[in-house]
């Protein structure tokens, strides 16, 4: 049995998946719309800011929250980038479950 064989096979299944395909068509309409992807990267460029910090252990500012916040609030409005968004999150979690399903048997 050929590991790098099994790896293609199981990108082939993820790539099948509803959860990949509603992932990726919402991420189709996103990349149509300029003015929702625009948002939607800034929104996780913030996020992303925020999460170094908190790794750094930095203290976070009140704006810093503020601003995160008001953002998302913004993005619930906007049905593509909350349906995106939302695709994106079950994507990231199916993910996470696949690679703690690998982890969790080599560790056996």
């Amino acid at each position: 049995m050929n590991p790098y064989d099994k790896a293609r096979e199981l990108a082939r299944s993820i790539k099948e998946s509803d959860v990949y395909k509603k992932f990726m068509e919402q991420k189709r309409l996103v990349d149509q719309d300029p003015e929702t992807k625009t948002m939607i990267t800034d929104f996780q460029k913030r996020q992303y800011e925020i999460q170094l910090k908190q790794m750094n252990e930095e203290e976070l500012s009140e704006e810093d929250s503020q601003k995160l916040q008001e953002l998302f609030q913004i993005l619930s409005l906007n049905n593509k980038a909350s349906d995106y968004l939302a695709a994106e999150y079950q994507f990231g979690l199916m993910m996470q479950d696949i690679s703690k399903t690998l982890s969790d048997i080599i560790d056996e």
